[in-house]
């Protein structure tokens, strides 16, 4: 840690993290519309607000989100980022268990 953060900066992080509800709930609602086979968990600004990513899973292999894509970049004026938050492995796209794996020893 470098420094405490200033009252200013608490008080836009407050803020940011009220935008991402709010951008989540919206999106939420647009994914529901439109019907696309994914599952929203979370929004995430980037501290200048110029890139915001949605963390998601879906049961698909490559659900196809253009139209979210466009449609967030058009409400929220920046880059708009799709991250898959659910691993997956092999050639047919198989989900990894990770409930099984060991937590590793250093």
């Amino acid at each position: 840690i470098l420094r405490s953060a200033t009252h200013e900066e608490i008080m836009q992080w407050r803020d940011m993290v009220g935008e991402e509800a709010d951008a989540l709930e919206f999106m939420r609602g647009y994914v529901a519309q439109t019907g696309v086979p994914i599952t929203l968990h979370r929004a995430e600004y980037q501290i200048d607000k110029k890139k915001l990513t949605f963390h998601f899973s879906s049961e698909v292999l490559h659900p196809d989100f253009v139209s979210l894509v466009h449609h967030a970049h058009a409400r929220f004026g920046c880059r708009i980022w799709m991250n898959n938050c659910q691993p997956r492995t092999g050639e047919r796209g198989e989900l990894i268990d990770l409930s099984s794996d060991p937590i590793p020893t250093f």
